[in-house]
C-alpha cells in the first residue's frame, strides 16, 4: 500500500506542476486556474489523508482519483499542444482512459466507505467491470469515429483530434459508442448503491458515520448531474462558465466536506452534543435544498432547449413544488438522524420513570 501511495502521489504531483506551468507558459491563465480549483483539491485532500499516520484506505481512493483526474487534464490540455498530429490521437486516448479510471476510483471511494476495502465479491466484480469499461469504451469510440468525441466542457469552437484507430466499417456504431462513453460518469451512481447496501448491513456504531457520507455524496451527485446537463447542452459567455464553476465548487465541497467530517474523530466532531446536533441538522437541510434546486434547474435548462423560456421556467418551478413531499420526507430523515426518533408521550413518561427508578 505504501508503494501505491507514492506512485499516485508522484503521478499527481508531476501532472499538477506540468499542467499549471504549461498553461501559464501558453498564456492560458484560465486553464491553470481550473487545474487549481478542479482536480488539485481532490489530490491535496487525498494526499494528506493517505500519508497522515498510517494512511487511511479511503484516502488512497481519493488520492488515486485526484491523481488520475490531474493526469487526464495534463494530457488533454498541455501535452496535446506539444505533440505532432500522429501522436495527438494516442495522447487523447491516454487522457480519456485516465479520466475514466478516475471515475472508477470515485466508485471505489463512495462504494467502499468507510473502510476503503471490499467486503463482498460483488463489490470487487463491480470495480473490475467498471475499470474494464473505462479502458475499452475509449478504444471503442476511436474505432467507430473518425475524430475524438467532443468534450462537453470545452469551448464550442474547439478543434477535435483525428482518431488513430478509426475503422470505416464500424462507422454506424459511432453514435452508440459516443453516448456510452459520455454516460460513463453515470456509473458513480453504482457507488451510491454500494454505499447504501453497506449502510444496511453495517453495525449500529458505524451507521452514523456512513449516513453522513451517503447524504453528502447523494447531494453532490445531484449537483454534478445538473452541471453535466448544463455542459452537455452547451453555452458560452462568462455567465455559462461561472455557473459551471459554481456548481463544481458546491459539489466538490459536499464530497470533501462529508468525507472529512465523517472520518473525523470524536463521533463526527461531537455530534452527540446538542449544539452539534443542531448544526448537523441545519447542514443536512441545506444539502437537501441544494440537491432539489439543482435537479429542478437542470430540468429547466434541458427544457429550455425544446420549449420557450417561459414554459421552461414554469416547468422548473413545478418540479420544485412537486418535490416538496420528497423534501419533507428527507428533512424528517435528517431530524431523526440528528436528534433521534421522536417518541410519543407515553414512551417519554415510561423512559423517564425508568431513569428515576434507576
Amino acid at each position: 500500500m505504501r508503494a501505491v501511495r507514492w506512485v499516485f502521489a508522484a503521478i499527481g504531483g508531476c501532472a499538477l506542476i506540468v499542467a499549471v506551468v504549461g498553461n501559464l507558459v501558453e498564456g492560458d491563465a484560465a486553464a491553470a486556474g481550473w487545474v487549481l480549483i478542479g482536480p488539485a483539491p481532490i489530490y491535496a485532500v487525498g494526499l494528506a489523508g493517505a500519508f497522515r499516520g498510517r494512511g487511511h484506505p479511503v484516502a488512497l481512493w481519493l488520492l488515486a482519483g485526484g491523481s488520475l483526474f490531474m493526469l487526464s487534464e495534463c494530457l488533454s490540455d498541455v501535452a496535446l499542444q506539444h505533440v505532432g498530429p500522429a501522436a495527438a490521437g494516442w495522447v487523447m486516448l491516454a487522457g480519456m482512459c485516465a479520466g475514466n479510471t478516475a471515475i472508477v476510483a470515485g466508485i471505489g471511494l463512495i462504494g467502499l466507505f468507510p473502510t476503503g476495502r471490499p467486503d463482498r465479491a460483488g463489490q470487487r466484480a463491480a470495480l473490475i467491470i467498471a475499470a474494464s469499461l473505462g479502458v475499452l469504451l475509449p478504444v471503442f469510440v476511436l474505432i467507430t469515429s473518425p475524430r475524438m468525441p467532443h468534450d462537453p466542457y470545452s469551448a464550442p469552437g474547439a478543434s477535435s483530434v483525428a482518431s488513430p484507430l478509426y475503422q470505416p466499417a464500424a462507422r454506424s456504431l459511432s453514435t452508440v459508442a459516443d453516448v456510452a462513453y459520455q454516460s460513463f460518469v453515470a456509473l458513480l451512481v453504482a457507488g451510491l448503491i454500494m454505499l447504501y447496501l453497506r449502510y444496511r448491513r453495517s453495525a449500529q456504531s458505524q451507521r452514523r458515520q456512513v449516513r453522513l457520507a451517503l447524504v453528502g455524496m447523494a447531494a453532490a451527485t445531484a449537483v454534478f448531474g445538473a452541471q453535466f446537463v448544463l455542459a452537455w447542452i452547451g453555452g458560452g459567455g462568462y455567465g455559462w462558465t461561472a455557473t459551471l464553476l459554481v456548481l463544481w465548487v458546491i459539489g466538490l465541497s459536499l464530497i470533501l466536506g462529508s468525507l472529512i467530517v465523517a472520518l473525523s474523530p470524536e463521533e463526527m466532531l461531537g455530534i452527540d452534543r446538542s449544539a452539534r446536533r443542531s448544526m448537523v441538522n441545519r447542514a443536512l437541510r441545506a444539502l437537501i435544498a441544494v440537491g432539489i434546486v439543482a435537479v429542478a434547474a437542470a430540468l429547466g435548462i434541458v427544457a429550455s432547449r425544446y420549449v420557450p423560456a417561459g414554459a421552461a421556467i414554469l416547468l422548473a418551478a413545478a418540479a420544485v413544488l412537486l418535490s416538496q413531499p420528497v423534501q419533507r420526507r428527507l428533512e424528517r430523515f435528517a431530524d431523526r438522524w440528528a436528534f433521534g426518533a421522536r417518541l410519543d408521550g407515553y414512551e417519554v413518561l415510561t423512559r423517564f420513570g425508568a431513569m428515576l427508578e434507576a
